[in-house]
């Protein structure tokens, strides 16, 4: 189990200031967003220019002594879009994104599945939206990489339910578990203790019902239960401080309090 920081972190910022602010935090490794008309990098872009977008990348993540060992993706549209345009956008995006992997030795990219619509019935929407999510699944095993879908508020999979049925769905499937959008929502985190069985990835940050974000210390995720977890079943992977920039608290020091929590359990 390792430690790294999202660019989530500065999302208001351009990437190479991001990458300074999380440098001077004295995080080695990097949460790269890219997500598509937000922050930091566009997966369309990647497209567009593969050599120009990876050489930025390369460039800007050097120059601060950084390691990118995880992506956070939004493609340019939701897993739900099932039309012949959005099913090639979607894995011309993912392809690409999977190249960036390898070229950087990227072992996982957590994605964020899109919105909810209106006028799809729950059956439908679950029904499309992983029929997409198995299509990525294939391209990143194929090229040896792991895409790691994350439960996100109000998107197709934002419950444990919904989690199950995509499982049932598409058995390779791992998470990147955030345990956020699960207790904002009010739901007990020691009740899904199989999803984060499944993790390849994890961003954590603290959170309480109604708010999926709070200083770290204010909330209600149970830190010690989710890094336990993780300690006994042999978690390889990173766990990731994934705070969103704001005006309303330090985001600097709940991600360095976080940070220290999780170096504590890794040690101990």
């Amino acid at each position: 189990m390792k430690v790294s920081c999202s660019t989530t972190l500065a999302h208001r910022a351009p990437l190479d200031d991001a990458l300074r602010r999380i440098a001077d935090l004295g995080f080695a490794d990097v949460d790269l967003l890219m997500a598509h008309g937000w922050a930091h990098v566009s997966p369309r872009a990647l497209v567009e220019d593969f050599a120009g977008e990876s050489a930025t990348i390369r460039k800007a993540v050097n120059a601060h002594g950084l390691n990118v060992v995880a992506l956070n993706v939004a493609f340019s549209g939701p897993l739900y879009g099932r039309s012949h345009d959005d099913v090639g956008r979607r894995k011309d995006e993912c392809l690409a994104i999977v190249n960036l992997m390898n070229a950087m030795d990227i072992a996982v990219a957590a994605v964020q599945p899109g919105g909810r619509p209106h006028g799809i019935s729950d059956n439908q929407l679950i029904a499309d939206a992983s029929a997409s999510w198995a299509e990525l699944v294939a391209i990143a095993a194929e090229k040896g990489r792991t895409v790691a879908l994350e439960l996100h508020t109000g998107s197709p999979f934002d419950s444990p339910d919904s989690a199950r049925e995509l499982v049932n769905r598409v058995p390779e499937t791992r998470f990147a578990f955030d345990p956020s959008h699960l207790v904002g929502q009010g739901i007990d985190l020691h009740q899904v203790g199989w999803i984060l069985d499944r993790a390849a990835h994890v961003h954590l940050r603290d959170a309480e019902s109604g708010r999926v974000q709070v200083p770290y210390g204010k909330g209600t995720v149970d830190f010690d239960w989710i890094l336990d977890h993780l300690r006994e079943r042999d978690y390889e992977g990173y766990v990731a401080v994934e705070y969103l920039d704001t005006d309303e608290f330090d985001v600097a020091e709940s991600a360095r309090a976080l940070a220290d929590k999780i170096r504590s359990a890794i040690s101990g």
